[in-house]
């Protein structure tokens, strides 16, 4: 009986598959130099222009602030102050523009004693000598702010309960003066250029009732 003996591979351990196999690899025999990767091509882009390339070197400084990027709160409450202060300036400044440029119109009377004959009041009554008598008024500061004149027409007046009979004893002539600087809060009316600083009222005194003066 004849037996043949089976020639097996020897080896130690497990065979390794085809992805295990090593392959040799030459090695270089001069200076060794990196690899070199060529940039990927741009991209064109919807206008027909060539997309910058990622291997471009980003521009140098800190470059502009994204729209998700959020700013420092110390800034934007310092915008805030500004605009807040810029605010209350130019309201100041409407305000005393206006107060300055303010004008308005003084209405009054001025009674004038003295009748002749016997007239019974609330008639009218005439004065040569009053027609013409001017009326002035004054601010504060004793600087003229408006000015006008008396007609000789007027009405009969009791003022002072002097006359018998009740009939009257004085003529009342009005006034109107407009655009008078309304500059303060506090004015003299004068009628006639005689000695006198005139009779005091108050802006609001002389806008609520009228500015009203007698003479006697």
């Amino acid at each position: 009986m004849s037996s043949s003996t089976e020639q097996r591979p020897h080896t130690t351990g497990p065979t390794p598959t085809a992805e295990e196999t090593t392959v040799a690899i030459p090695r270089p025999t001069g200076p060794w130099t990196p690899p070199y990767y060529a940039p990927p091509a741009p991209h064109p882009t919807a206008h027909g222009r060539p997309a910058p390339s990622s291997w471009s070197m980003p521009p140098a400084g800190p470059g502009p602030i994204g729209p998700g990027t959020p700013t420092r709160p110390g800034m934007r409450w310092g915008w805030v102050v500004i605009a807040i202060v810029a605010a209350i300036a130019a309201v100041m400044l409407i305000g005393t523009v206006a107060s300055n440029s303010r004008t308005m119109t003084v209405t009054g009377t001025v009674t004038v004693y003295g009748m002749s004959g016997y007239v019974s009041p609330g008639s009218s009554c005439t004065g040569s000598a009053v027609n013409g008598t001017s009326v002035t008024i004054y601010d504060a500061s004793g600087d003229l702010v408006g000015a006008t004149s008396l007609t000789g027409y007027g009405i009969a007046r009791n003022t002072w309960s002097t006359s018998y009979y009740g009939y009257s004893d004085s003529c009342e002539y009005s006034f109107t003066m407009p655009d008078v600087a309304a500059t303060g809060d506090y004015f003299r009316v004068k009628a006639g250029s005689g000695a006198g600083d005139g009779v005091g009222f108050s802006r609001e005194q002389i806008e609520s009732s009228g500015a009203d003066i007698t003479l006697r």
